[in-house]
C-alpha cells in the first residue's frame, strides 16, 4: 500500500517494532534458531508462571504473517477470559451470546490492520468471530472457552483468507503501477465484502483505467514473485532499503524494532505491511477495475477485483447474461439493446396506462357526481394499492365536481379493507366520519377533507352511506 498517509503505516510498523531487535537488518523470522522459537514445551512453563505476554508470538512475527499459505498450526493456551456480554433492557431482545477473548501462543489467523479485516475459523471446536492487535498481542474472540495450558489446532476460513490475501497484493501493485507509471498517490484504500477500493490521486483519472488494467495484469501473466523482509527502523527512516520509495520511509518515532516489508520483485514495489499477501502475483489471475467515482481534490475512488473475487463477479455476469438471453429471446450480444427497447417500451405503456387511467376516472367522477345525495359511495376495487392511487386522483376530480358532498371508497376485501373518504368540504368529512367508521368496522384518522384506514366491513358501504347521510341531515 501506498504510505502517504501515515495511518496507512501504524499497523505494519507497530506490528514490526515488536520483533526482536537482535535479528539484524535483513534476517528473516523463519531462519530464527530452534531455541529461538516458541514450542509447546517451553510454553508449559510459561503458562504456570503466568507469564504469557512474554510468551506469546507477537503480532509482527506470527505464522499467518511469515506463511500466508498455512491454513492451520499446533498452539498453546495462553489466556481465555470470559467477554463482558452488554446489558440490553429492551424488551424481545434475546440475551447477548457468551463470547471468550483467547491468547494463543502463535497463530495463523491474522489479527484485523493495515486495512485488512481479520481471519475467522476455530480454536479446537471454538468457533473464532474476530481477532485483534491489542499492543502487539493476537485476541481471538471465541464463542466457548477453551482450557489454559491445552494444546490446540487452529484453523482459518480459508476462502476468506485468499479472498483477503488476493486483494491486498492487488491493490500493492495497482498503487505501485499508478505512482510509477503517472506519478498518482494512493491516499487510502479499503478491502470490502465484494469488491476493494484504492483512492488515487491526480494525475490519475478514469481514462487511464484502461492503461493500469493492461499494465497490472501484464505483471500478473509475468509471475511477478511476492516476498516479506525485515528490515532495521533506522535502514527504513533512512530510506537505506533497496527499492523502498521516499513516501514509505517515514516511521513514528516509536518505532524501533525491525519493520516487516512486502517486496514485489522486479522493483515493482517494497512497502511496509502487515497483512497477509501471496508468494507470486500468478495467483492473482486477473486484476479488473468495475467503476470508479470522482472524489473531493480532483481523487478518484476505483474499485476492484482480483483473484476469486474476479471470478466469482464473472461467474454472477455470466449467469446474469443467461437470464437475460432466456427472457429476453435474444442473442447474449444484442441483450443491451433489447433491454433499452423493453424500458423505453415500458414507459411508453405506463404514460398510456396514465392517460387511460385519467379519462378513466373523469368518467367515473362525472357519473357519481350525477347521483343523488351528498354522501356517495364509489363502486368497490379489489386492490387496497389502488386507495394510493386511483383512489386519490378519484377523490381530487369528484371534489371538483361535488364540492359540497362526501365520497366514500372501499377498497380490498373482509380480512384486507381499506376506506378514503375526502370531500372538498373538511367539516362535512368530520360529521361524517364517526358513522361510516362504525358501519364499516374501521380505524384510521386524517384531516383537510380526507380520511382512510383500514376496515374489516368493507362490504357495509350501503349502510354506512345512509348513515353518514342521516347524521348531515341532523346536524343542519
Amino acid at each position: 500500500m501506498r504510505l502517504s498517509d501515515i495511518g496507512f503505516l501504524l499497523c505494519a510498523t507497530l506490528c514490526a517494532a515488536l520483533v526482536p531487535p537482535d535479528l539484524g537488518s535483513t534476517a528473516h523470522l523463519l531462519d530464527l534458531p530452534a531455541s529461538r522459537r516458541h514450542s509447546c514445551t517451553t510454553m508449559a512453563a510459561a503458562v504456570a508462571a503466568n507469564d504469557w505476554k512474554m510468551s506469546c508470538v507477537r503480532c509482527g512475527e506470527l505464522m499467518c504473517q511469515k506463511d500466508t499459505y498455512a491454513k492451520t498450526c499446533k498452539a498453546t493456551v495462553l489466556r481465555c477470559e470470559k467477554v463482558q456480554a452488554p446489558s440490553t433492557k429492551k424488551k424481545g431482545k434475546s440475551k447477548p451470546k457468551d463470547a471468550y477473548d483467547v491468547v494463543l501462543s502463535d497463530t495463523v489467523l491474522f489479527p484485523e490492520g493495515g486495512g485488512q479485516p481479520f481471519d475467522v475459523g476455530v480454536i479446537g471446536d471454538a468457533a473464532v468471530t474476530q481477532v485483534i492487535n491489542d499492543d502487539g498481542v493476537a485476541v481471538h474472540r471465541v464463542s466457548k472457552p477453551v482450557n489454559v495450558g491445552d494444546e490446540v489446532d487452529v484453523t482459518i476460513d480459508w476462502e476468506r483468507r485468499w479472498a483477503h490475501a488476493t486483494q491486498h497484493t492487488a491493490q500493492h501493485v495497482a498503487s505501485a503501477v499508478a505512482e510509477d507509471w503517472l506519478g498518482a498517490p494512493t491516499l487510502s484504500w479499503h478491502l470490502g465484502e465484494t469488491d476493494s477500493t484504492v483512492e488515487l490521486g491526480s494525475p490519475f483519472t478514469p481514462e487511464h483505467v484502461p492503461e493500469l488494467e493492461n499494465r497490472v495484469n501484464a505483471l500478473i501473466r509475468d509471475g511477478v514473485a511476492v516476498g516479506t523482509e525485515w528490515h532495521s527502523a533506522s535502514d527504513v527512516k533512512d530510506c537505506n532499503v533497496p527499492g523502498l520509495r521516499p513516501s514509505s520511509c517515514a516511521l513514528p518515532s516509536s518505532v524501533t524494532g525491525p519493520v516487516r516489508l512486502i517486496r514485489i520483485s522486479q522493483n515493482v514495489d517494497v512497502n511496509p505491511c502487515c497483512g497477509t499477501h501471496v508468494k507470486t502475483l500468478a495467483h492473482l489471475q486477473a486484476f479488473k477495475i468495475l467503476r470508479t467515482e470522482a472524489k473531493r481534490g480532483g481523487n478518484t475512488l476505483v474499485y476492484f477485483v482480483a483473484g476469486p473475487r474476479l471470478l466469482e463477479r464473472l461467474g454472477a455476469c455470466i449467469d446474469r447474461e443467461r437470464q437475460c438471453v432466456e427472457t429476453l429471446c435474444t442473442a447474449a450480444e444484442t441483450v443491451p439493446e433489447r433491454v433499452r427497447d423493453v424500458v423505453e417500451k415500458s414507459k411508453e405503456a405506463l404514460q398510456r396506462e396514465k392517460r387511460l387511467q385519467k379519462e378513466v376516472v373523469d368518467l367515473l367522477a362525472d357519473r357519481l357526481a350525477s347521483m343523488p345525495g351528498r354522501v356517495v359511495a364509489a363502486p368497490k376495487r379489489d386492490a387496497t394499492r389502488d386507495l394510493g392511487e386511483i383512489g386519490r386522483i378519484l377523490a381530487g376530480a369528484f371534489e371538483q365536481r361535488r364540492p359540497n358532498a362526501v365520497l366514500v371508497q372501499t377498497f380490498g376485501s373482509k380480512n384486507d379493507g381499506a376506506f378514503l373518504i375526502s370531500s372538498a368540504t373538511p367539516a362535512l368529512v368530520e360529521a361524517a366520519k364517526g358513522p361510516i367508521l362504525a358501519a364499516l368496522d374501521g380505524r384510521g384518522g386524517g384531516k383537510g377533507g380526507r380520511a382512510q384506514g383500514k376496515c374489516a366491513a368493507v362490504n357495509n358501504v350501503t349502510a354506512a352511506v345512509a348513515d353518514a347521510q342521516k347524521a348531515l341531515d341532523e346536524g343542519e
